[in-house]
């Protein structure tokens, strides 16, 4: 009984607050499965004795997958819901302000666990991707383009400004070269091919 009211109340947790909470649920779980084992040969013959404990090892498999979800690095965006709806035993929404943790259990997960940490994948890959091209673009955006005169004639570009721009341009194409060819690039691959564009 205090297993179930537990994670009743488990389950009205916000996903958005739910990292937070995550270590401390799985060190509740941890302590139900130890006082599971401490239980008599008796008990252990009860139907509510398997439930309790399919349960636990569910709770179990599920958070650190719902910690991976909520990691800031991962940086779930919608089309990231989307492709995990695609694997919920019963779909949610994510945009919902009442989307909480019972409807990332009710998901049940555990059965496309692969794919679900594809997706994860797949997130924390394309949010690096999106640094960098956020980095590069505004690099670019607001570089200065010094001028300088020379003998009394027309301004001409400081050479030593030209061989850093020049260093720079090639590190910068190297990168985003590097980026076009990467699996998850598909999102970005407007702006990545917009910069190789303004490289060349």
């Amino acid at each position: 009984m205090e297993v179930t009211e537990e994670f009743n109340q488990w389950n009205d947790v916000p996903v958005a607050n739910l990292l937070e909470r995550c270590d401390e649920f799985l060190d509740k779980v941890t302590v139900f499965q130890n006082a599971c084992k401490k239980l008599t040969r008796e008990f252990k013959e009860f139907a509510a004795y398997n439930d309790m404990k399919n349960l636990l090892e569910t709770y179990s498999e599920l958070l650190p997958l719902f910690m991976q979800i909520c990691e800031p690095k991962t940086n779930m965006q919608d089309r990231h819901w989307v492709e995990l709806n695609e694997f919920a035993v019963e779909k949610f929404d994510a945009k919902s302000e009442n989307f909480k943790m019972e409807q990332l259990i009710k998901a049940d997960f555990i059965k496309k666990r692969d794919d679900v940490e594809e997706v994860i994948s797949a997130a924390v890959n394309q949010n690096k991707i999106w640094e960098i091209i956020v980095k590069t673009e505004t690099k670019w955006n607001t570089i200065l383009f010094d001028f300088t005169s020379w003998k009394g004639k027309a301004s001409i570009f400081s050479a030593g400004r030209l061989n850093e721009l020049l260093e720079t341009l090639m590190d910068d194409t190297n990168t985003i070269a590097a980026i076009q060819s990467k699996k998850h690039v598909k999102p970005f691959i407007e702006q990545v091919l917009n910069l190789m564009q303004l490289f060349d």
